[in-house]
């Protein structure tokens, strides 16, 4: 039996911890340079809003505006390991669907969604001045990366 997206999306929403630790051990691998993760305090809001977002029947588009927490932006930018953060939040957040034996809909759900808030933190950083909405960009001041 497979759970269609309405069912799969609180299941989602409510491994939200669990998922969160899955991604911190992914992004370590595969970008141990920011500790910790500039998209850290989203992670957990985004796998929420995922699901809450099946639940309801909505877009991947409506994830971004339900997310609300802490964006950290180093000073010598991040494009590379903001998308690198965003995509691995997603296919976290899809191979938890496909744990829970959701349609491959969810799967596709949880990408795109991934896509969207990789779009708009490319434009959260781009925009100069205080963080609007419920996002609080966090310009950190010293580099994100470690000291050699």
């Amino acid at each position: 039996m497979t759970l269609a997206a309405p069912q799969a999306g609180p299941a989602l929403a409510a491994s939200g911890e669990e998922t969160v630790r899955l991604w911190r051990a992914a992004r370590r691998q595969a970008s141990p340079a920011y500790f910790p993760g500039l998209a850290d305090g989203l992670v957990e809001p985004f796998v929420r809003a995922v699901g809450a977002a099946l639940a309801a029947g909505g877009d991947p588009e409506d994830v971004w505006g339900a997310l609300e927490g802490v964006l950290r932006f180093p000073p010598e930018g991040a494009v590379h390991a903001h998308e690198l953060e965003w995509a691995l939040a997603g296919e976290v957040a899809a191979t938890v669907a496909d744990a829970l034996k959701a349609e491959p809909e969810v799967r596709r759900f949880a990408v795109a969604a991934s896509r969207t808030c990789a779009e708009r933190t490319r434009a959260l950083a781009a925009t100069k001045g205080p963080s609007r909405g419920r996002i609080l960009v966090v310009r950190v001041l010293a580099s994100a990366l470690p000291r050699r």
